[in-house]
C-alpha cells in the first residue's frame, strides 16, 4: 500500500455537518436552561465535545460536561437519522475518485469519538473510502495535539514528508504543525482565511477544485507523481 495518503477532517470538511452540530448544541443548551448565542455555539464546533461544552458552560463542572455530552450524542444520532447521504460534500466523491486512481490513501482524523464518527460514515455510505478513521478517544490529547496523526502516521505505515493534512478548522492546522506535517484550511466550514492566517496556514482552499489543485502540486512536488484533474460534471 502507498504510504502516501491525506488525513482529512470530518465535520465541515468532508461532511457538511456544522448546520446540524449547531442544531444539536442548541436542542441541549436550551433543554438544559443554558443561554449561549449562536456566534459562541459555533466557535466551539471542530474542538472536541467535552472541551466546547465546558467553554459553554464557562465552568469546570466536568461532571455536568460529560451529561451533557452524552445528551449532545443521542441528540445527535436521532437528528443524524433524519439525513441521508447527502451529508457529504459532492465534491469528495470526485476528488476520492482521483486519489484511487493516484493510489493516495485518505483517512479520517477527528474529535468525534469513535461511535459518532461511524455513524457519518455508515449512514452516508463513505466508510469504505477510508483505510484509517482515528477518534478523540483513540488518542490521550485530542486536536490541537498532534497526537492523532501521530497515530495515523504510525497504523498506516505513511511517510511523513509525502502526508498532508486537509481540514476546516484551525485546530486541524495547529495539529498539522504541531505534529510537522503540511496542511490545506478549507473554507466551506467553520474558519476563514483571516482565521487560519492567524495560526501561519499559508495553504487555503476556497473550493473543492481548488483543493484538488493544491493536492496535485503537493504531490507532484513530493513525489512526482499525479494524473488527472477535477471535474465539475
Amino acid at each position: 500500500m502507498s504510504n502516501r495518503a491525506i488525513l482529512f477532517d470530518l465535520d465541515g470538511t468532508i461532511a457538511d455537518s456544522p448546520l446540524l452540530i449547531q442544531k444539536t448544541f442548541e436542542i441541549v443548551l436550551k433543554r438544559n436552561h443554558i443561554n449561549a448565542s449562536n456566534d459562541t455555539i459555533k466557535s466551539t464546533i471542530g474542538k472536541p465535545l467535552k472541551e466546547s461544552f465546558l467553554l459553554l458552560l464557562n465552568e469546570e463542572d466536568h461532571r455536568k460536561a460529560d451529561d451533557l455530552c452524552n445528551q449532545f450524542r443521542k441528540t445527535f444520532s436521532r437528528e443524524l437519522k433524519k439525513v441521508n447521504k447527502g451529508l457529504i460534500f459532492e465534491g469528495f466523491f470526485r476528488l476520492a475518485t482521483l486519489l484511487k486512481n493516484n493510489n493516495i490513501q485518505s483517512a479520517i482524523v477527528t474529535s468525534k469519538i469513535k461511535k459518532s464518527a461511524y455513524e457519518i460514515l455508515n449512514i452516508s455510505q463513505t466508510e469504505s473510502f477510508f483505510t484509517g478513521v482515528f477518534c478523540h478517544d483513540m488518542v490521550k490529547d485530542g486536536k490541537p495535539s498532534p497526537d492523532l496523526v501521530n497515530l495515523a502516521l504510525r497504523d498506516l505505515d505513511l511517510d511523513k514528508s509525502q502526508v498532508i493534512v486537509v481540514g476546516d478548522s484551525t485546530s486541524d492546522i495547529e495539529m498539522a504543525n504541531k505534529a510537522k506535517v503540511e496542511s490545506i484550511g478549507v473554507t466551506w466550514g467553520v474558519s476563514m482565511p483571516l482565521d487560519f492566517s492567524r495560526v501561519n496556514c499559508t495553504n487555503i482552499a476556497e473550493s473543492w477544485e481548488d483543493l484538488t489543485i493544491q493536492l496535485g502540486n503537493f504531490f507532484m512536488h513530493t513525489t512526482g507523481g499525479w494524473n488527472g484533474h477535477y471535474t465539475k460534471d
